[in-house]
This record gives structure tokens, sequence and C-alpha cells, in this order.
């Protein structure tokens, strides 16, 4: 590219006729019961997640009077604790409040446990994506956390359906977050979930790939948003993975490590090239600068024929070749090549 850019201002220098100078949902049942959550797990679950399984199947499912009973409980730890803030307690209203906070901790810690499989059930739908499993329990258990702070007993709606909401939501983010290597926005991975699960029941359903539109009749996005989500989804190969599987196969990075590919001392000297023939062409109309950056291919280093030319511009072939010549015969101007021959050998 820069052996290109040299030569298009010498022939540019040189059309002059003069030589240059050197110058990125499970719902509970109200059954109090033993779950034995860990028959349900596949072989291929590793022994840290069926132990973590087993523990939290030991812990009974709560009733719709549990959850409230609970949920009450950490609302009035919550409001003692606001209600004290800057006041002197008396010796009673310490005990008092002590004892408030104790049974709203409790009650905090039990609505967690108990809610520990519904974070699972709900993570197992996202693994093998962006996460492993434990991860994704884990961030889960963030939002399940979030979701027994917020949780309002009085609104009679049951807590798994409000805690799925935020146990969602936190994995949603940390696949956004740690899961790519480029950062992409929750509400992204969200739409990129839809457009993998269309994608994966229309191959079933058509028993072949289905196309953009297709998809988009799924999932109510529209075909070219789901062309550039397409895109985003894209696995990103690190520069240290083997091109093969053979060991002498070198690396990505060796192989866009060689010599066919500009060092950054070239980028800038073609830059810099660029930049001159840029400044000289800028008194030049719009259009005949425009022919002329394409017919010497100064923007991308790919010269266009006449004829290519001509089909982007929607004229003849031979009216191309006038403004060429027209446009040449002024940079023969002695002021102008003088210029150009100033810009390049300048220190």
């Amino acid at each position: 590219m820069v052996r290109h850019m040299e030569s298009v201002l010498q022939e540019l220098i040189s059309i002059t006729d003069l030589a240059p100078d050197t110058s990125g949902t499970f719902e509970q049942t109200a059954p109090t019961k033993k779950v034995a959550i860990a028959r349900t797990i596949t072989a291929d679950v590793g022994d840290a997640v069926r132990m973590y399984l087993q523990e939290i199947g030991q812990v009974d499912l709560l009733t719709a009077e549990d959850e409230r009973r609970l949920g009450k409980a950490i609302r009035d730890m919550q409001v003692a604790r606001d209600q004290s803030l800057g006041k002197v307690l008396s010796a009673t209203e310490r005990r008092e409040l002590r004892n408030i906070v104790r049974e709203g901790e409790c009650a905090f810690e039990h609505l967690i446990t108990a809610n520990l499989r519904l974070v699972v059930s709900i993570a197992r739908k996202y693994d093998g994506r962006e996460l492993q499993l434990l991860d994704l329990i884990q961030e889960g258990n963030i939002g399940l956390m979030r979701a027994a702070e917020k949780y309002d007993w009085e609104k009679g709606f049951k807590f798994s359906t409000y805690a799925t909401w935020w146990i969602r939501q936190s994995m949603m983010r940390a696949m956004a977050d740690q899961g790519r290597t480029i950062r992409v926005p929750s509400h992204v991975v969200e739409m990129l979930n839809r457009i993998t699960k269309a994608d994966r029941e229309l191959t079933v359903e058509l028993k072949r790939e289905p196309t953009f539109a297709e998809i988009s009749e799924r999932t109510l996005i529209p075909a070219e948003k789901i062309e550039e989500l397409k895109l985003i989804s894209s696995v990103t190969v690190s520069l240290d993975e083997p091109v093969g599987s053979d060991e002498d196969s070198g690396t990505w990075g060796d192989k866009f490590g060689e010599d066919n590919h500009e060092r950054p001392d070239d980028v800038m000297l073609r830059n810099h090239l660029i930049e001159v023939i840029s400044l000289e062409l800028n008194d030049l109309p719009v259009r005949d600068r425009r022919i002329l950056e394409k017919r010497f291919g100064i923007a991308n280093g790919e010269p266009l024929t006449l004829d290519d030319v001509a089909k982007q511009e929607g004229v003849s072939r031979e009216r191309i070749r006038q403004i060429e010549q027209k446009t040449l015969a002024r940079l023969r101007h002695p002021q102008k090549s003088h210029r150009l021959r100033s810009l390049l050998y300048a220190e």
C-alpha cells in the first residue's frame, strides 16, 4: 500500500513533466418436602456442581405463607435500620433493634437458601454459552440476593416470579461483561439469545439454515438488525491459538505478523502520502477529485479502470477519460507541481 501511494505521488509529479528536486423462570410449588435435585443432573456436570445441588436440595421449599412471613421480617429489619440512623437509642431500643435485625437477617438467609435451586434452573438454560454453569450460578445468586432485598410481600405475588427477573438480569449482564472479548450491552445479549433460539428451532423445523427474514418473522426483530447482531456474535479467536492441529502450523499471531502486513511505520508513511496528495487535490472540484482518487486508488490503494469508474459515476467511459485528462492538465501547472514536490520531500 505504501509503495502504491509513493508511485501515485511520483506519477502525479511526472505528469507535470518536471524532474523532482531533492528538497460486546422456575415455579416453586407449595408442598414442603425434600427435593432430590441431584437425580436430574446429567452425567457431564462436574463434581463441584453435583455437590452444590445435593446440598441446596436439602432445603425445604417455601409456601406462600412462608414467603410473606420472611418478606415481612426482612422489610421490618430495613425499616428499623433506616429509622434508627442518626438517633440516640436507649438500651431498650437498642435491644429491640438487635432482635429485629437478627430476625431479618435470618429471614433473608432462609429466603435465599430456599430459592438457590431456582437460580440453578435458570442457569442451566444458558449453560454452554458465554459462561460456564458455575459462573452463571454465582452471578444468578447475586441477582437472587438483590431480589430478596427489594421483595415487597404486600403486593401478593410469588417471590420466585419476582426473583426470576433479577436472576436473569444478573446472568445476562455477566454474559455481556465477562463472556465476550468485545463488550456487548446486556439488552443486545438478550436479543442474540432470542435469535440463536429461533435459528436453532427453525433449522430443525425447516431442515435447513433459516434466512434472516424467517428468523425476523419468528423473533419480531428486523432482518437488518439480525444480520448486524450475527456479526457481533461471531466467535473471537486468540492470536496465540494454533492455526491447525499440526504442532508446526504456528499461531494466528504468526500468520498476521508476517512481512506482507503493514508495519506501524508503513502505516504512518502511507497516511502521510495520502495527506500530501489530498492536500493538493483539495482545490479540485468535488467530482473531479473523486474520479482522480478512484483512478489512482488514492483512498484504498486499488486503482479502478475507466469502465469501473464510469459505472460508479453513471456516465460514459469516454466522459471519465475526458475529466481525467482535464484534471491532470490542471496539475501540470508549474505552481502545483512545485507544491507537490515540496510536500513530498519536505523534512
